[in-house]
């Protein structure tokens, strides 16, 4: 069923688990991952970014709405970093329940005003708001620390923009070739219980990938990030899934089957992980 992601963050947030936010590169992204939150009776959000849809982006958001209404678990459709306010009113037109205002790139002033301006027409229309404070870099160690969300101007943040959701930077990165414990990168869970310290909105973490797990878990199950957007992580996974297996057996079957598979097979772990297995209403 097509819900709004306010809703199902709001469960999240009182029952203590996140929800997996897989980015979607095109329709068989997006019947993998409602097929795989089916399986496992987990609610999900589809996040499309306006840049890899382009000009397709209305039609990716048609047949993300009909999924989610044939599903039988709840599913949102997000729009992932709209950074102009063209790009998320053409989100809100096409039939996304939910649209992250990133506007990040201004300093704090004017980064409130334009979310602030932009939360009053999406919540007019019933649509969920995300932003972020902070910012998630590429794995450059120095960027990341210097990105980090910063506490004190959490509250004012939130209470300024009416925003329904927050994206927080607490050593996150928004990509993974290897493993981030390898990289040094780790999650500072001090400061995201500080920043909890600060607002009671549903939490959200960018760059899921490459995570160790017991960071994952312990910012998930026990604080509150309720929103984990994860891309890349999938993407690798399905493609060794698929070398592996071939490598290994003379028949060569369906590549595309295998990678669905590879593909659900990572999603359940997230989803176990993140403690939305089951969580579906």
């Amino acid at each position: 069923m097509l819900v709004t992601m306010k809703e199902i963050l709001e469960r999240a947030k009182e029952g203590g688990y996140a929800v997996l936010a897989p980015s979607m590169q095109c329709e068989g992204h997006m019947k993998m991952a409602v097929r795989a939150a089916e399986k496992v009776k987990s609610p999900i959000i589809l996040n499309h970014r306006y840049d890899r849809f382009d000009d397709d982006f209305y039609r990716y958001a048609q047949i993300a709405r009909q999924l989610a209404h044939e599903a039988s678990v709840p599913v949102a459709i997000n729009q992932d970093h709209g950074i102009t306010i063209e790009q998320n009113m053409w989100a809100i037109r096409s039939g996304y329940t939910s649209v992250m205002v990133d506007r990040q790139t201004y300093p704090l002033e004017e980064n409130i005003r334009l979310v602030a301006e932009m939360t009053k027409f999406a919540h007019a229309v019933g649509v969920t708001v995300e932003s972020e404070l902070g910012e998630a870099h590429w794995g450059d160690l120095k960027e990341v620390e210097e990105g980090k969300t910063n506490p004190d101007e959490v509250s004012r943040f939130v209470n300024e923009t009416g925003i329904d959701c927050l994206a927080v930077c607490i050593g996150n990165t928004n990509s993974m070739t290897t493993p981030k414990d390898q990289l040094g990168v780790h999650l500072d869970i001090d400061l995201l219980g500080r920043i909890e310290e600060k607002t009671d909105v549903p939490l959200v973490l960018h760059g899921g990938s490459g995570v160790p797990v017991e960071e994952m878990k312990e910012a998930t199950r026990n604080h509150r990030i309720c929103k984990v957007n994860v891309g890349s992580d999938f993407r690798l996974h399905s493609r060794d899934f698929v070398l592996n297996y071939l490598n290994e057996n003379e028949r060569q079957l369906d590549w595309w089957r295998l990678f669905d598979q590879g593909y659900q097979e990572r999603m359940f772990e997230k989803m176990e992980i993140f403690g939305s297995v089951g969580k579906a209403w």
